[in-house]
């Protein structure tokens, strides 16, 4: 695991004037700022109010990244994308997300009921985790749905990200608001994990969001501080912003966002866009179809549980079990409960 996805993974689990004040210099040697916590309120509520925890759309989205030529530091955007990717993203509320690749239909990724699966059609065969609602493929779904993504804002979502975060700045520009900020708890849960493991302190890496508190609010863009290689102090953001919008149904959503990658060796930059090419709603009462396909064998290493989707033998741990009751998907938090009362085949 690369040191960037695990400060992402603790991330996860764990006001107007914008001036600096002098205050004690914390362990990831950044000054907070005051802001006065009615401006901080208004961002929280319009945050939330702009991002729900899902929307019931279906987006055709194409995924273009552009690398730098050989000695260049930024690409060129008139020369072709080095890769193309192109998708087909269902959201269903909080309750399902399914990624379908154009270039490889049999292969499917879902996410439902608090499991994340990789499917492989054609072999009827997946692999999975038990795993918060993700971005498998870094579509910045948090923008192009405006929805509130843990992988994003951690369990505590954007509001609480903003309320209880520590401010590191704090701007206004019209009704545009931009906020950096440590999330809750991430600095705590750095500072833990170096004391149980004698190591010396980490820093809790920033984040940011631009937002228009304007009436209907929308998240403009976010950008996240790279931990910085060993021996280079030089702090760099990854960040993505919306170029430009539509409407779906009666939603404003992005069309267009332009995201910018840098290289933490050498400062270079990867620019990728992602760009909607076909959106629609979907009825929010619509029927939500089964999950699974009945007869697909699931694997979670993790765990070492392998089920099939309606039947109700199992194998977990090296032990082969029969259920009670048949498995529909992933058994999460209940895995312990139904074992109770498995018995050995």
């Amino acid at each position: 695991m690369t040191l960037f996805l695990f400060l992402s993974l603790l991330l996860t689990v764990s006001m107007t004037s914008g001036q600096a004040v002098p205050v004690p210099v914390a362990v990831h040697d950044r000054i907070p700022v005051q802001v006065d916590p009615a401006a901080l309120e208004r961002l929280a509520v319009a945050t939330e109010q702009a991002l729900p925890s899902g929307r019931h759309l279906r987006l055709k989205v194409t995924k273009s990244i552009w690398t730098p030529a050989e000695g260049k530091l930024t690409p060129d955007l008139k020369a072709a994308p080095a890769y193309v990717k192109r998708l087909t993203v269902t959201m269903r509320g909080d309750q399902r997300l399914t990624v379908a690749h154009e270039g490889n239909p049999n292969y499917v990724q879902v996410w439902a009921d608090g499991a994340s699966y990789n499917i492989e059609l054609d072999r009827r065969i997946a692999t999975a985790h038990a795993c918060a609602m993700s971005d498998p493929h870094d579509l910045q779904l948090h923008l192009l749905m405006q929805v509130a993504m843990s992988g994003e804002f951690g369990a505590q979502g954007p509001g609480g990200c903003i309320r209880r975060g520590e401010p590191i700045a704090y701007s206004e520009a019209g009704s545009n608001v931009t906020f950096r900020y440590i999330v809750p708890g991430f600095q705590e849960n750095l500072d833990r994990f170096a004391k149980e493991r004698d190591r010396p302190p980490m820093r809790a890496h920033a984040s940011e969001l631009t937002m228009d508190i304007a009436d209907p609010p929308r998240l403009l863009g976010t950008a996240r501080e790279l931990p910085p290689l060993k021996g280079n102090a030089k702090l760099l953001d990854a960040t993505s912003k919306v170029e430009e919008w539509h409407h779906v149904g009666d939603i404003a959503l992005p069309r267009v966002i332009r995201s910018v990658w840098p290289d933490r060796r050498n400062g270079s930059e990867q620019w990728i866009i992602t760009r909607v090419e076909a959106a629609e709603v979907i009825a929010a009462d619509a029927p939500l179809p089964q999950a699974l396909p009945d007869g697909l064998v699931v694997t979670d290493g993790t765990l070492q549980l392998t089920f099939t989707v309606g039947s109700r033998d199992i194998t977990y741990q090296g032990r082969t079990l029969k259920l009670t009751e048949p498995l529909t998907g992933h058994p999460g938090s209940t895995l312990q409960e139904i074992l109770v009362t498995a018995v050995e085949r």
